[in-house]
């Protein structure tokens, strides 16, 4: 497999234009037209988690954190990362970023957690707007279903946890190939009917390239039309969810979160005996949306990572918050990855998550 037909499935699970503006996703580093065999997947690019991959035979690493500085203009000003960067490609180990664009999708790490969690009636928290195209195509009869395979399998006709959905109408075409042309049905300079069935799908934004190959390598017209109507729609996509769970102390509520996710403490905003019901999350540094939930009635906001003053700050609206750790959400995030790719990719490729990456702060 190609790193770029690699990236083509790993865009069907992370769209990159739910990444916010600016946000540093996909390609870093690295040739799309290399093949790949194995890849390495961790929170953050660093010498540990480099080195990981060389020793095992990577040739990708795929990351939620972005470079921490800008690259490659400002790679000469900071030489640990020159020398990242150079390791790298001495490797020849390619590097891609899925960041904000993985914490927006839905049936993502943030429908995950809200699952761990038990969240009842979940919704998302700051939906954005879905970007995708409609393919209306036609094709004869006799050949719909080599054609609808073909599609299905390039990421055509994915809609939430549905897969393969088509809408198909029967019709007559008309066309007379000129001189030069090669016809698949009919004779040049003849007017040619033929029965017809008119093919839509919908297409996300990231697989259109490879839905348009598919087709044009399985239609049978020497010249097929096809369309793409682009639509945006509000959906599921968006920043972080908002649920509710039995009525429960929030102390207690800690408690079963650090039971549940496996982890060593937490940080508390609130009084513990407080009763909640109504919960909002977001992995990471989320702390943007805490307002978002207060408004929309969050009793307690589970959050990735937390200042001092927006700690304050939701105190004082009477918003409990409870940070989990940014690092280990962010694991989650990769654990989840590593899961949606094992599933597209079946055997063509070997995943591996990454074994020595540990958490930068340590408490005495």
């Amino acid at each position: 497999m190609k790193i770029s037909q690699l990236i083509v499935r790993l865009e069907e699970a992370a769209p990159l234009y739910l990444a916010k503006p600016g946000d540093k996703v996909g390609l870093q580093l690295g040739d799309a037209e290399a093949s790949v065999s194995k890849v390495l997947l961790a929170v953050n690019i660093c010498r540990v988690v480099v080195e990981e991959a060389a020793d095992w035979g990577a040739e990708l690493i795929i990351t939620h954190h972005p470079w921490s500085v800008e690259f490659p203009g400002e790679c000469g000003k900071y030489p640990p990362l020159a020398r990242l960067v150079s390791r790298l490609m001495d490797a020849k180990i390619a590097l891609y970023t899925a960041h904000s664009n993985l914490d927006a999708v839905p049936g993502g790490v943030a429908d995950y957690l809200a699952e761990c969690l038990g969240l009842n009636q979940v919704e998302t928290l700051q939906p954005e707007p879905e970007e995708c195209y409609k393919l209306v195509t036609f094709i004869p009869n006799a050949n719909v279903e080599d054609v609808y395979q073909a599609l299905t399998e390039a990421g055509a006709g994915r809609i939430g946890a549905y897969s393969g959905c088509s809408f198909r109408m029967e019709g007559r075409g008309t066309f007379v190939p000129e001189r030069g042309a090669r016809p698949y049905i009919g004779r040049v300079g003849e007017l040619c009917r033929v029965a017809e069935v008119r093919l839509e799908m919908v297409v996300a934004r990231s697989a259109v390239p490879a839905v348009k190959e598919a087709l044009r390598s399985a239609h049978p017209y020497e010249e097929p039309a096809y369309d793409f109507y682009l639509m945006a729609l509000f959906g599921k996509s968006g920043r972080g969810r908002l649920g509710c769970i039995p009525r429960s102390a929030l102390g207690e509520f800690g408690r079963q979160i650090k039971e549940k996710l496996g982890l060593s403490r937490l940080r508390i905003v609130g009084v513990p005996g407080r009763q909640i019901t109504q919960v909002a999350l977001h992995t990471g540094s989320g702390a943007a949306l805490m307002e978002v939930a207060w408004k929309k009635g969050a009793e307690v906001f589970l959050v990735g990572e937390v200042g001092y003053h927006k700690a304050m700050w939701a105190q004082s609206l009477g918003l409990s918050l409870v940070e989990l750790g940014h690092y280990p959400t962010d694991r989650l995030t990769m654990e989840w990855l590593l899961r949606a790719l094992k599933k597209r990719l079946k055997p063509a490729v070997e995943l591996r998550l990454s074994t020595v990456e540990q958490e930068p702060f340590h408490w005495n």
